[in-house]
């Protein structure tokens, strides 16, 4: 959950962050990753409720899947 500056070798003129937080990964300037930071740790449970239903959808496709592939 820390912020890390990474060096981007497209721009390596720029000053760039990331911050990742479970599965989630966010690249940008220090504003926007605090900020992005700050609103997965208030928003915490919303973001876990969201996973869990990602994850029981996802789960509920596989189970009626019928392709078998070519």
């Amino acid at each position: 959950m820390e912020i890390i500056k990474y060096i981007n070798p497209y721009f390596p003129n720029e000053d760039r962050y990331k911050c990742t937080i479970g599965t989630s990964t966010l690249f940008g300037n220090l504003r926007e990753v605090e900020e992005w930071r700050e609103d997965q740790i208030l928003n915490e449970e919303k973001y876990l409720l969201h996973d869990e239903v990602t994850r029981k959808a996802t789960a509920s496709f596989y189970e009626t899947l019928t392709y078998k592939g070519d």
